[in-house]
């Protein structure tokens, strides 16, 4: 389902509706010109597009998710005696003409950069960095970051792969047998953590929230640069939809594991 929606969430955007409505506007100017309800869908396609790519609504709303978890505290991870930083994948596409860096996604690069910070300055000597993401076994997300996070310097014995997972529930079914209830530092998008956390917490999992990859900043006019429509704005409105639909898979198919 989540790939269902990651294919179809351009249809559902403030883009897809405009165009699905100018489209039927078009059909019927052309078809009936003289009835209002051509130029009442023209009204209504623009109306959306401007509230979708205008930065007030967008802006708000990926906000809302976040912002909900303030960034890791290493005092208090180490206080808690956190040995394990999770990374979640988020994409990999590899390229022989591009340089590693570039066959992560842009989320994927960035958690993995906070997760090797938060790894490095952990006050434990068994501390060990977990990557997932899924892939064939030579070509997976897990195994792109773990090439890369050897590269910065991370010892190879302290690195953990989980590249089985299709999903976030499936993340935190595999994970619990990884690492059990103890604390561990989760990084995720900001947007996605919400999501997160509350699939591990559903699973008797301890995760301590570790956002990256912010799309907007705090406070009441954070982000808010110009007033003008632009496309970034747009974007925020698909993530913001893509985790409001995936929490709902999300928690589904993990009550679904836990009435197994």
């Amino acid at each position: 389902m989540t790939e269902i929606v990651k294919y179809f969430l351009p249809l559902i955007s403030p883009l897809g509706v405009g165009i699905v409505l100018l489209t039927v506007a078009l059909v019927l100017l052309f078809w009936k010109p003289e009835h209002r309800s051509g130029r009442i869908l023209v009204a209504a396609a623009l109306g959306v597009l401007l509230l979708g790519s205008l930065p007030q609504i967008p802006t708000a709303l990926m906000r809302s998710m976040e912002y909900k978890y303030p960034p890791a505290d290493i005092e208090e991870l180490n206080r808690q005696k956190v040995a394990t930083v999770v990374v979640l994948g988020a994409g990999v596409l590899a390229c022989p003409e591009r340089p590693i860096t570039s066959d992560l996604s842009r989320p994927s690069l960035n958690r993995l950069i906070e997760g090797i910070r938060l790894y490095r300055q952990l006050n434990t000597p068994d501390s060990r960095l977990v990557l997932c993401g899924r892939g064939k076994l030579d070509a997976s997300e897990a195994v792109t970051m773990k090439d890369l996070a050897l590269q910065l310097g991370v010892v190879e014995q302290d690195i953990i792969l989980e590249n089985e997972s299709m999903d976030t529930a499936d993340q935190a079914r595999l994970l619990l047998d990884m690492i059990g209830e103890a604390p561990f530092a989760l990084v995720t998008d900001a947007s996605h953590m919400p999501r997160s956390i509350k699939a591990f917490s559903m699973m008797g999992m301890s995760p301590q929230a570790a956002p990256t990859s912010h799309l907007t900043l705090p406070g009441p006019f954070g982000g808010l640069s110009f007033s003008l429509p632009h496309s970034t704005n747009i974007l925020h409105v698909e993530r913001f939809i893509y985790e409001a639909l995936g929490s709902v898979r999300t928690d589904a198919e993990i009550r679904r594991i836990l009435a197994k």
